[in-house]
Formats: C-alpha cells, sequence, structure tokens
C-alpha cells in the first residue's frame, strides 16, 4: 500500500468515525416531522397508517395462534392472546388517539419489539418463527422514521438477540443441518440489524442536509423557507395564550447601499451580522430569518398589548447595532391567533408577510427609522 492510498484510508477512516459521531449524538427533534406532517393535513393519515399496520402484525399473532406449528400449552397461548391484545389497543389508539407524544410512542416500539420477540420465540418450527421475526423490520423502520439513533440501535440489538434465541433449538438438535441454521440466522439478524440503521443514517443525513439549506450563511438566521418551518414547529409546540397575538414583522435597513458604497462589502456584512445579533438578543422569544439583502424578518406569538413595544425594541436595536449607524423601516402585521392555522400555515404565511412588506415600504416613504402597523 502506497503512503498515497494510507493516507487517504486513514482520511475516510477518520471522516466516517466522525460522520458516525455526529449521528450518534444527534438531538432527535420530535416536532420536525410532527409539523411537517401537520402543514399537509397528513397527521391522520399517518395515524391510521400506523395503526393498520399495527392490527396487520395482530393479524399473524392470530393466525400463528391457530397454525399446528404455533405457540404450545397453556403459557404459550396465554402469552400470544396477551400480544394480540396489545396490539389490538395500539391499532386503536393510533386510529382514535391523538398524534402520541415522545414517551407513549417509544412504549408503542417497545412493545412491539417485545409482542413480536415473544411470539417468534414460541413457535414450534424455529424456522416458521425466524420468519416471524422478521416482522421485527417493521418497528425498526417506525423508529428510524420517529426516533434517535440510540433507540434504532437498541431495537437492532433486540432483533438480532430473538433471533439468536428463536434458532438456538436448532443448533442443539443432532439431526439439524447446524451451518444452514446458522447461515439464515446471519442473514436474518444482518436484514433487521443493517437496514434499520443505515436507513436512518441516511435519514439522518438528508435531515442534516435539509437544515443546512435553512440557514443564511452570513448571519446564522434561518432563511425564508427555514422561517417557514420554525413557526410551524412552534405552532405544534406552543400554541398561543388567550391574550397572544402573532406577530409578523418585516424589517428593512434604510440607505444601506451607502454603507456599502463608502465602507466596502466587508464592512457591509459585520454590520448585517451585528444588526442580527443585536435584534435577536432584544427579543429572543421570536423567530428571526433573513430575507435577502438587508431585509428581515421576525415572527413569533406576543401579548397583544405589548405588540408596539417589542416592534419599537426591534427598531431600536437596530439603531444601536453598528458603527456604521443604521436605522430600520419595520412593517408589522397583528394576527388574532385564533387564524393561526397549522395546516394552512404557508399561504397563511405568505399573506402576512407580503402584508408586512407593504407596511415596511409605508414606514420607510415616512423617512424610515419608524414602525407601520396593520391589523389582520
Amino acid at each position: 500500500m502506497t503512503s498515497t492510498t494510507a493516507n487517504t484510508f486513514l482520511s475516510t477512516a477518520r471522516r466516517v468515525v466522525t460522520l458516525l459521531g455526529e449521528w450518534w449524538r444527534d438531538p432527535v427533534d420530535h416536532l420536525w416531522l410532527r409539523a411537517f406532517l401537520e402543514s399537509r393535513a397528513l397527521t391522520a393519515v399517518v395515524r391510521v397508517v400506523v395503526g393498520v399496520v399495527a392490527g396487520s402484525l395482530t393479524v399473524a399473532v392470530l393466525l400463528m395462534m391457530a397454525s399446528p406449528a404455533g405457540p404450545e400449552g397453556v403459557v404459550g397461548s396465554v402469552v400470544a392472546i396477551t400480544c394480540a391484545a396489545i396490539g389490538v389497543s395500539w391499532f386503536v389508539r393510533w386510529v382514535v388517539g391523538a398524534w402520541p407524544g415522545v414517551v407513549v410512542s417509544c412504549a408503542f416500539a417497545v412493545s412491539a419489539d417485545l409482542a413480536i420477540g415473544v411470539a417468534s420465540s414460541l413457535d414450534a418450527d424455529p424456522m416458521t418463527g425466524l420468519s416471524g421475526a422478521l416482522m421485527l423490520l417493521v418497528p425498526g423502520l417506525y423508529l428510524t422514521v420517529f426516533h434517535g439513533p440510540r433507540a434504532v440501535v437498541l431495537h437492532a440489538v433486540f432483533s438480532a438477540t430473538v433471533v439468536v434465541v428463536v434458532l438456538l433449538p436448532l443448533v442443539f438438535d443432532p439431526p439439524t443441518d447446524v451451518p444452514r441454521a446458522v447461515a439464515k440466522g446471519v442473514m436474518s439478524a444482518s436484514v433487521l440489524v443493517v437496514i434499520p440503521i443505515l436507513s436512518h443514517m441516511g435519514w439522518w443525513l438528508l435531515r442534516e442536509e435539509a437544515a443546512e439549506s435553512l440557514v443564511d450563511p452570513l448571519t446564522g438566521l434561518l432563511n425564508r423557507r427555514g422561517l417557514r418551518g420554525a413557526l410551524l414547529r412552534r405552532v405544534v409546540e406552543t400554541p398561543a395564550g388567550p391574550g397572544d397575538a402573532l406577530l409578523a414583522a418585516v424589517y428593512d435597513l434604510d440607505a444601506f447601499k451607502a454603507v456599502n458604497d463608502r465602507h466596502g462589502h466587508d464592512v457591509g456584512d459585520r454590520v448585517l451580522a451585528d444588526v442580527s445579533r443585536r435584534v435577536q438578543a432584544a427579543t429572543p422569544h421570536l423567530i428571526h430569518a433573513r430575507l435577502g439583502g438587508e431585509e428581515f424578518a421576525a415572527v413569533g406569538f406576543v401579548d397583544r398589548r405589548e405588540v408596539e413595544s417589542v416592534a419599537h425594541r426591534m427598531k431600536a436595536a437596530v439603531a444601536g447595532a453598528a458603527r456604521p449607524r443604521v436605522t430600520a423601516s419595520v412593517g408589522v402585521v397583528v394576527v388574532d391567533s385564533a387564524d393561526v392555522v397549522a395546516s394552512r400555515l404557508e399561504d397563511l404565511m405568505d399573506g402576512w408577510m407580503r402584508r408586512a412588506d407593504v407596511e415596511m415600504y409605508a414606514a420607510k416613504s415616512r423617512g424610515g427609522d419608524t414602525v407601520s402597523f396593520a391589523e389582520e
């Protein structure tokens, strides 16, 4: 192996180790997928699909009980009936109930793993039990979509253990073709371990790439697309209080072209970054974004009585943000919290931002460094 090849190999290995570390430490954003589904009115559809899958696994357990090769004895029958009852209860919970929280979702995955694992282990024919164990791929894919790397790895370890337990009787049965049994076990365990883990890593990489595309590289603020997603998560996670209204603000730096012309673009970029930090610090409860150029936005729920003071804090933060000094024209739209509907948020938000943009230009026409308000 040449030194160049060795260096390439070591560099690749370090990159793989780094990537695995980032994947393992990834903080799970459980609201991201829920918010995405809410925005497209798909939450109920997904609940029904997951419930139907849970029901189909329950039917499989009941059919296994009816088979001559199914669970033997009173204990086996009781365990199979218990597993079927759990499956029915989850079917009802998913189809009828609300979207589950993290704890309930974890409980669903754990109970599915245990039910499939126990039912497969009780099968009188180990090879048939091995086929049943392959159903563990279903909760594995569920965890891939809805949970983090640790849950997926724990599931993979459990799945491999179930395969070993199911096939263990064949290894100690003298007439058995042991190499064949071991080969089938290795293939099954590989499928149950590799597919969920690789699928989760691919899903994670796609989400990471998508998240980077939502951020403005100069200021670190969200861009326009990122603002929509962040507001959707806020609406889903923290509904407005009874006295709250949605504040949607667009602000543009006044005569910013003169800053670039007089001091250069490097100074202009520094001013933009400083403005973004100061406005964020002044209104940390809002979601902030850079829409492009010297135009910014801020959105969030605030007490209706404080809308004006919040908007003026933003304007004041811009004026004190940097040297050379800049000011901003701020357009604000105040939206009744009852009109903030998650399933229509993208269309609604486009309308609010257009209205706020109109108000921003109204403020600019009055000489700038002022705020213009509108009620929706």
